[in-house]
């Protein structure tokens, strides 16, 4: 199943980390932040009623990023602000929470978004991101 979802996307043009896999990139950046002494708020843009409905409902999650000492980021990098999280969005009503990285929100990103690829396999990628950046793991 997931190498039809792969060749799927080939034909789609999508991007792998903002086709349902953000949740997943998302943790994998965040647990790396985390190892370099850095401070994360996980960013949920979602229709939910309340926190309850988002946890354990049936909720449309558009998107998720992550908040890394003040800045966001997602698959395509830096993202200026929330309200360019919400460009693609085709929800006036849409709503954005900042959660803890716990194993609540853990719970959420696995069933609650279509996610093909495990933040385990973007640990290195999110390794690379840093490495990049110049943060070393303190």
């Amino acid at each position: 199943m997931k190498l039809l979802f792969e060749n799927w996307r080939q034909y789609l043009n999508e991007d792998d980390k903002f086709s349902g896999n953000c949740g997943m990139y998302a943790i994998a950046l965040s647990e790396e932040a985390i190892k370099r002494g850095k401070e994360v708020v996980m960013i949920v843009t979602h229709n939910a009623e309340d926190l309850q409905d988002l946890l354990d409902g049936e909720p449309d999650v558009y998107h998720i990023a992550v908040e890394i000492d003040g800045t966001i980021y997602d698959g395509r990098g830096e993202v200026s602000s929330v309200d360019k999280l919400l460009d693609f969005i085709n929800d006036p009503f849409a709503k954005v929470d900042y959660l803890a990285l716990d194993d609540a929100f853990k719970k959420l990103v696995r069933t609650q978004t279509n996610w093909t690829t495990t933040c385990e396999e973007y640990a290195k990628e999110a390794s690379d991101f840093f490495d990049k950046t110049g943060d070393e793991i303190i």
